[in-house]
Parts: structure tokens; C-alpha cells; sequence
């Protein structure tokens, strides 16, 4: 576990009219994102290299094809010393209060299905494989449960 610095800023997320939301993708060598906060859900999604990410003092590598979330008003920062690629997706409480009443009183959860070998053998097990099964979902519902059709 990581240490972060007292020192944190305020993030004012600048979102598209349009969208309400912010999406981007970072394709760099190396980036530090200091310890702040703001009024949004972030989520990172990372296709390629890894990228640390520091949330409330515990630090978590992520890896390419892995996925964190921030709620909002949790001081996280970044850091990654060789190229990546990350997807940044960031939903302020202001758009999702338009959808959902007392947005402010939820906390959202993102779990690693890494971390249970029975969950990322279903993960593994319902995700197609080809197009055509993607076509054929009681199939993969037979699969996963052990059922023949």
C-alpha cells in the first residue's frame, strides 16, 4: 500500500453540452495525474499497458483489459512510467441526478471478477466466443448453467 500526499485538488470537469459526459482516451509514454477530486463517477478502462491508480491511500495496478471506478468526491490520482493506452469516462452527479433522484446518497461498486475464480469462470464461460454464438444466446445459458438443448 501507497501513501498519498495531503496535498489534493479540485477537478472541475469541463462535459460536452451535448453529452453531459466526458469520454477520452489517453495514448501516451508515461503521465502522473496528481491527487484531486471531483463531482463525478470516473471510470478507467485500460486496453493496453498499465496504469496506477491511487484511490483514498491504496494504490492498484491496472492492467490491460482491466477497469476501475471512482465515485465521486474520492481523491485518487495516476501514475504510469511507459506507454498506454487508457479510456477515461467520467459521469457527473449533475447529469446522473436527471435519471436518478438522490444520486448523491448511492456508492457505486465495480468488483474485480479476478478475484473470485467462480465468477471469472461464468465471465469466461458466457462471453461469445464468435459472432455466430452471439446470435444464439440460449446456448450460452446452457453452457453456463450445464444444460443440453
Amino acid at each position: 500500500m501507497n501513501s498519498m500526499s495531503c496535498d489534493y485538488t479540485f477537478e472541475h470537469i469541463h462535459v460536452p453540452k451535448n453529452t453531459g459526459v466526458r469520454f477520452y482516451t489517453s495514448i501516451g509514454p508515461g503521465s502522473y495525474v496528481p491527487s484531486h477530486w471531483h463531482p463525478a463517477i470516473e471510470i478507467i478502462y485500460m486496453p493496453e499497458g498499465t496504469l496506477t491508480v491511487t484511490v483514498e491511500c491504496v494504490s492498484r495496478v491496472l492492467r490491460a483489459g482491466q477497469c476501475t471506478l471512482i465515485n465521486p468526491g474520492v481523491i485518487h490520482a495516476t501514475k504510469c512510467t511507459a506507454p498506454n493506452t487508457a479510456i477515461l469516462f467520467q459521469i457527473p452527479l449533475d447529469f446522473i441526478s436527471l435519471y436518478i433522484p438522490d444520486v448523491h446518497k448511492l456508492v457505486f461498486v465495480l468488483d474485480d471478477p479476478a478475484a473470485s475464480p467462480i465468477r471469472r469462470t461464468k465471465i469466461d464461460i458466457y462471453k461469445p466466443e464468435s459472432e455466430d454464438e452471439r446470435l444464439k444466446p440460449a446456448q450460452r445459458r446452457a453452457r453456463l448453467y450445464g444444460a443440453a438443448l
